[in-house]
C-alpha cells in the first residue's frame, strides 16, 4: 500500500511537471537552449546571486513604470516558473493594476531568501525533462540543447542569463515569490492556476489549436 501511494504521488507529480513544460513551450513564441535553461534555474535558484532587488517600496513603484513600458507577453498576475512550482514569476505591473498590496509583494520577495531550497540533482532531472518534451518544429532542437550543454559548466548548474529576444517576452521588471506563501495570501489565484492569457497570438494555427493559455 505504501508503496502504491509513492507511486501514485510520483506520477501526479510527474505530469504536473510535464503540463509546465508544455505550457512553457506552448506560450513562449520565441526561445533558445539559453531561455529554456534560464527559465528553469529561476524556478530552482530563484534570484541570480547579488541580484535580489531592494525591499523598498520606492524601488518597486519604480519597477512597476518600466513594467508598463516594456510589458511581457503574458497577462497574468502570476506566471508559472521551473517545474517545481516551489517558485512562480509575479508580473508586477499585472499586481498592481489589480489592486493587490506592494507592501505584501515586498515582503514576499524577501522571503524568497529563507524559503528557497535548490537542489542540483532536481534542476538537471528536471532540464532532462523539458528537453524530452521538445517536439519536432520547435524553435530549438536537441542538437541545439547538446551543444549549449557542451558550452558550459552544466554539471555546476551556473546562471545563465535569458536572451534579448526571449526578455521582450518575458519581461525584465518582475519579482519571484514563494508560491506556497503566494497562495496563503491570495488564494484567489490559486483557483485560476492555468488561466494565463498571452498578449501576442501563434501564427501557427497547429500549434495553438485547443490551447487557450492553460496548462
Amino acid at each position: 500500500m505504501f508503496l502504491d501511494e509513492i507511486f501514485e504521488s510520483d506520477f501526479f507529480l510527474m505530469d504536473e511537471k510535464s503540463e509546465r513544460a508544455e505550457w512553457f513551450y506552448s506560450h513562449y513564441h520565441s526561445y533558445t537552449a539559453e531561455d529554456i535553461y534560464a527559465w528553469l534555474w529561476a524556478g530552482e535558484f530563484g534570484y541570480p546571486p547579488g541580484q535580489y532587488p531592494d525591499a523598498d517600496l520606492h524601488r518597486l513603484l519604480e519597477d512597476i513604470r518600466q513594467a508598463r513600458y516594456h510589458a511581457g507577453t503574458i497577462r497574468s498576475v502570476w506566471e508559472p516558473l521551473g517545474l517545481e512550482n516551489h517558485l512562480i514569476k509575479i508580473n508586477i505591473a499585472h499586481y498592481a493594476d489589480a489592486g493587490c498590496p506592494l507592501p505584501r509583494l515586498i515582503q514576499l520577495s524577501e522571503r524568497i531568501r529563507e524559503e528557497i531550497n535548490p537542489n542540483a540533482m532536481r534542476f538537471k532531472s528536471n532540464w532532462n525533462l523539458m528537453k524530452a518534451h521538445i517536439s519536432e518544429g520547435a524553435d530549438v532542437s536537441l542538437t541545439q540543447i547538446h551543444e549549449f550543454e557542451e558550452r558550459i559548466p552544466f554539471n555546476m548548474t551556473p546562471f545563465i542569463a535569458h536572451t534579448a529576444d526571449f526578455l521582450s517576452q518575458f519581461g525584465v521588471h518582475y519579482r519571484i515569490v514563494p508560491a506556497d506563501l503566494f497562495f496563503d495570501h491570495f488564494p484567489e489565484y490559486e483557483s485560476i492556476y492555468d488561466r494565463h492569457e498571452r498578449e501576442s497570438t501563434r501564427t501557427d494555427p497547429g500549434r495553438n489549436s485547443g490551447n487557450s493559455g492553460e496548462f
